[in-house]
Protein backbone atom coordinates (compact mmCIF):
# COMPACT_ATOMS: atom_id res chain seq x y z
CA UNK A 1 0.00 0.00 0.00
CA UNK A 2 1.18 3.16 -0.81
CA UNK A 3 1.67 5.55 2.48
CA UNK A 4 -0.52 8.07 1.53
CA UNK A 5 -2.98 5.71 1.07
CA UNK A 6 -2.68 4.25 4.71
CA UNK A 7 -3.06 8.22 6.00
CA UNK A 8 -6.11 8.81 4.29
CA UNK A 9 -7.73 5.54 5.27
CA UNK A 10 -6.91 5.35 8.58
CA UNK A 11 -7.96 9.37 8.84
CA UNK A 12 -11.79 8.24 7.23
CA UNK A 13 -11.83 5.61 9.19
CA UNK A 14 -11.67 7.45 12.62
CA UNK A 15 -13.77 9.75 11.61
CA UNK A 16 -16.64 7.49 10.15
CA UNK A 17 -16.25 5.86 13.35
CA UNK A 18 -17.14 8.62 15.53
CA UNK A 19 -20.10 9.80 13.96
CA UNK A 20 -23.61 9.55 15.38
CA UNK A 21 -25.81 6.43 14.84
CA UNK A 22 -27.60 7.32 11.67
CA UNK A 23 -24.67 9.12 9.92
CA UNK A 24 -22.69 6.35 10.48
CA UNK A 25 -25.09 4.19 8.90
CA UNK A 26 -25.29 6.45 6.02
CA UNK A 27 -21.59 6.52 5.42
CA UNK A 28 -21.28 3.14 5.53
CA UNK A 29 -24.15 2.84 2.53
CA UNK A 30 -22.34 5.37 0.56
CA UNK A 31 -18.41 5.47 1.58
CA UNK A 32 -17.37 7.01 -2.12
CA UNK A 33 -19.65 10.22 -1.56
CA UNK A 34 -18.64 10.19 2.13
CA UNK A 35 -15.29 10.24 1.63
CA UNK A 36 -15.91 13.20 -1.05
CA UNK A 37 -17.21 15.19 1.24
CA UNK A 38 -14.78 14.85 3.41
CA UNK A 39 -12.17 15.61 1.15
CA UNK A 40 -13.76 18.38 -0.01
CA UNK A 41 -14.77 20.31 3.63
CA UNK A 42 -11.42 18.89 5.05
CA UNK A 43 -9.07 20.17 2.97
CA UNK A 44 -10.82 23.43 2.08
CA UNK A 45 -11.14 23.86 6.18
CA UNK A 46 -7.31 23.21 6.60
CA UNK A 47 -6.49 25.84 3.86
CA UNK A 48 -9.01 28.24 5.38
CA UNK A 49 -7.03 28.19 8.70
CA UNK A 50 -3.75 28.80 6.94
CA UNK A 51 -5.06 31.58 4.86
CA UNK A 52 -6.76 33.08 8.15
CA UNK A 53 -3.65 32.42 10.12
CA UNK A 54 -1.59 33.90 7.48
CA UNK A 55 -3.82 37.56 7.31
CA UNK A 56 -2.87 37.77 10.80
CA UNK A 57 0.66 36.71 11.08
CA UNK A 58 2.44 37.77 7.68
CA UNK A 59 3.40 41.92 7.08
CA UNK A 60 0.33 43.12 4.59
CA UNK A 61 4.04 44.00 2.43
CA UNK A 62 4.98 40.68 2.58
CA UNK A 63 1.77 38.67 1.98
CA UNK A 64 2.02 39.31 -2.06
CA UNK A 65 4.63 36.70 -1.60
CA UNK A 66 2.19 34.16 0.18
CA UNK A 67 -0.51 34.53 -2.59
CA UNK A 68 2.59 34.20 -5.36
CA UNK A 69 2.91 30.38 -3.47
CA UNK A 70 -0.82 29.78 -3.49
CA UNK A 71 -1.07 30.85 -7.04
CA UNK A 72 2.09 28.45 -8.37
CA UNK A 73 0.15 25.59 -6.06
CA UNK A 74 -2.95 25.64 -8.24
CA UNK A 75 -1.29 23.90 -11.15
CA UNK A 76 0.94 22.49 -8.98
CA UNK A 77 -1.95 20.59 -7.37
CA UNK A 78 -3.24 19.80 -10.66
CA UNK A 79 0.15 18.25 -12.44
CA UNK A 80 0.87 16.43 -9.06
CA UNK A 81 -2.69 14.85 -9.29
CA UNK A 82 -2.52 13.85 -12.78
CA UNK A 83 0.88 12.59 -12.43
CA UNK A 84 0.60 10.71 -9.90
CA UNK A 85 -1.99 8.77 -11.41
CA UNK A 86 -0.21 8.03 -14.38
CA UNK A 87 2.45 6.22 -12.12
CA UNK A 88 1.97 2.90 -11.83
CA UNK A 89 1.19 2.93 -8.17
CA UNK A 90 -0.98 5.21 -8.86
CA UNK A 91 -2.98 3.74 -11.03
CA UNK A 92 -3.03 0.51 -8.67
CA UNK A 93 -4.49 2.55 -5.88
CA UNK A 94 -6.92 4.03 -7.83
CA UNK A 95 -8.59 0.77 -9.37
CA UNK A 96 -8.31 -0.95 -5.83
CA UNK A 97 -9.38 1.80 -4.14
CA UNK A 98 -12.64 3.49 -5.70
CA UNK A 99 -13.54 5.32 -2.20
CA UNK A 100 -9.81 6.78 -2.38
CA UNK A 101 -10.36 8.36 -5.47
CA UNK A 102 -13.61 10.13 -5.00
CA UNK A 103 -11.66 11.75 -1.55
CA UNK A 104 -8.75 12.20 -3.29
CA UNK A 105 -10.50 13.81 -5.88
CA UNK A 106 -12.36 15.71 -3.74
CA UNK A 107 -9.86 17.37 -1.68
CA UNK A 108 -8.00 18.96 -4.42
CA UNK A 109 -10.89 20.48 -5.86
CA UNK A 110 -11.45 21.66 -2.64
CA UNK A 111 -7.81 22.48 -2.47
CA UNK A 112 -7.81 24.56 -6.24
CA UNK A 113 -11.32 26.69 -5.56
CA UNK A 114 -10.08 27.80 -1.56
CA UNK A 115 -6.76 28.47 -2.77
CA UNK A 116 -8.06 30.84 -6.22
CA UNK A 117 -11.07 32.28 -4.03
CA UNK A 118 -8.48 34.01 -1.69
CA UNK A 119 -5.72 34.90 -4.58
CA UNK A 120 -9.18 36.71 -6.03
CA UNK A 121 -10.56 38.31 -2.98
CA UNK A 122 -6.50 39.39 -2.52
CA UNK A 123 -6.62 40.79 -6.34
CA UNK A 124 -9.98 42.50 -5.99
CA UNK A 125 -8.92 44.27 -3.02
CA UNK A 126 -5.66 45.08 -4.20
CA UNK A 127 -7.51 46.67 -7.38
CA UNK A 128 -10.07 48.54 -4.82
CA UNK A 129 -7.38 50.05 -3.11
CA UNK A 130 -5.07 50.97 -6.41
CA UNK A 131 -9.03 52.98 -7.68
CA UNK A 132 -8.80 54.55 -4.29
CA UNK A 133 -5.53 55.99 -4.17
Amino acid sequence: MLPLYDIVNNAYKATVNELPEPLHSQALDNPKTTAALFGYCGTRAVIKGIQWAANRIIPEKQYETFIGIQKACIPTLIITGIAHLLTPEGIQAFQEHQVYLSGMIASSIGAIQQTHNEVKKYENNRQKQAKSS
